[in-house]
């Protein structure tokens, strides 16, 4: 689905503020293949990648979302994050639902990634910060894809778009099986949600 930026991004900001599921059967189109690094996250932690540049490890021996994109970033081509987080010792309830609290802005998505969750309900990621920042921004020039997984609280910087999502490039964009909610933009009809690069193209 190609959609140009006017109409995408005051839909989307509108929608964003109820909150929006996104829902999807089936493959996407362009859904890249994981060929490269499969990593996973097993902390709700918010620590950097430390070490080996491609090799997922915030210093305690464990891998965070954080530092999974960064060495995701680290390493060329075709990477997938995947989750497999116990329940003790991070915050998730006795039906492992699972919270991953963001302190401060994650780096941008710079290279083809997929990023798979374990569902809308086990895995929330959230800003749990006064400063203002957004959730996921995509700079990547190929194909990045969210599934399984709620965005939310996210808050694009002064004059920013894109909340929950911000996409700046050209690429592909899949969103399957997500919900993206109470996020916001501080420009009117700037997609406080998902903001689209009107070059780019959203599933």
């Amino acid at each position: 689905m190609r959609n140009r930026a006017l109409f995408l991004r005051v839909a989307l900001f509108s929608l964003s503020l109820a909150g929006v599921q996104l829902r999807q059967a089936g493959a996407l189109p362009h859904e890249p293949t994981v060929l490269g690094i499969a990593y996973t996250v097993d902390s709700t932690g918010d620590g950097h990648n430390v070490g080996f540049v491609t090799q997922c490890n915030d210093g305690t021996g464990h891998c965070t979302m954080r530092a999974a994109i960064e060495a995701a970033n680290g390493h060329a081509g075709d990477d997938g994050i995947f989750f497999d987080i116990p329940i003790a010792g991070n915050n998730c309830d006795a039906s492992a639902n699972c919270t991953i609290h963001l302190g401060t802005a994650l780096q941008d998505l710079s290279d083809n990634v997929t990023i798979s969750g374990p569902g809308m309900d086990k895995l929330i990621v959230i800003r749990n910060s006064t400063s203002s920042f957004r959730i996921f921004n995509v700079t990547a020039p190929g194909v990045v894809s969210f599934s399984g997984m709620t965005i939310t609280n996210g808050s694009a910087p002064t004059n920013g778009t894109g909340g929950g999502i911000n996409k700046t490039s050209a690429g592909t964009l899949n969103i399957t099986s997500c919900t993206v909610s109470s996020n916001q933009a501080l420009v009117s009809g700037a997609g406080g949600g998902i903001n689209n690069d009107s070059s780019g193209t959203l599933n």
